[in-house]
């Protein structure tokens, strides 16, 4: 998939091709991985290349009779998934800038102020944001003042948006999230903002990596106004508490 930061395929390659191959091909590979995160009983990344990976631990490999399949693609496997009875979360589509660069962004026309936020200058205007904000998009944005790198946009002295980034599993991909208050929703805020901090990861030598569900309509559409492009849809059967 050309484009995209060689730090990304490194990642996906990590987390979805170490293991004991159990098929290959140009469409479709499966890998059974011991060492898969305790977190995870299997993942899949249906990539706009059109291959597909999935990796299951070797426990889930033999409850699914992964190597007894008459033929080997993803229909096949999420067959075999449904007659366990498992179920694969909600998927996320996965987006990244091409070549890792924001692209440059229309002249303003408003007072709008973006800046970076700190934890010693900016708590009280964050506090009365996130009162302004009803509880679910605060848990689906995930911005917080205690991430990594957190921007904000100003009306005044009003903080109507957010968007922080943190470090994806101790990697150099900064995962972000952003929430604007509704009233300032589609004119162009939450953009801008989103460029600003992804322009700041990417010049401390980090790749922004922007995740949604795929039935977010609203956050596929800042992905795209943004500048980054799809690069897969990523699913997981999450492994159980004990």
């Amino acid at each position: 998939m050309s484009g995209f930061s060689d730090l990304i395929h490194t990642y996906w390659k990590t987390q979805m091709l170490e293991g004991s191959i159990i098929h290959f091909d140009e469409l479709f590979t499966l890998v059974s991985n011991p060492k898969l995160r305790e977190s995870y009983k299997m993942m899949i990344l249906e990539m706009t290349n059109t291959h597909t990976m999935a990796v299951v631990t070797p426990k889930l490999a033999e409850c699914l009779k992964l190597k007894e399949l008459e033929q080997y693609s993803i229909a096949s496997l999420r067959t075999a998934i449904s007659k366990c009875q498992l179920v694969l979360h909600s998927p996320d589509y996965i987006y990244y800038l091409p070549n890792n660069a924001v692209p440059i962004s229309r002249d303003n026309r408003d007072d709008i102020v973006i800046r970076p936020l700190s934890m010693s200058q900016d708590a009280k205007a964050f506090r009365e944001f996130e009162s302004s904000c009803i509880e679910e998009d605060l848990d689906g944005a995930y911005a917080s003042l205690t991430h990594w790198v957190v921007y904000g946009a100003f009306d005044g002295d009003n903080l109507i948006g957010v968007s922080s980034m943190y470090l994806w599993e101790d990697t150099k991909l900064a995962d972000l999230g952003v929430l604007i208050l509704e009233t300032y929703r589609d004119k162009g805020v939450a953009t801008r903002l989103v460029q600003a901090i992804c322009r700041d990861v990417i010049s401390k030598g980090c790749v922004p990596q922007y995740r949604c569900q795929v039935d977010n309509e609203a956050s596929i559409a800042l992905a795209m106004a943004s500048g980054f492009s799809l690069f897969g849809r990523w699913e997981a059967i999450v492994a159980e508490e004990e």
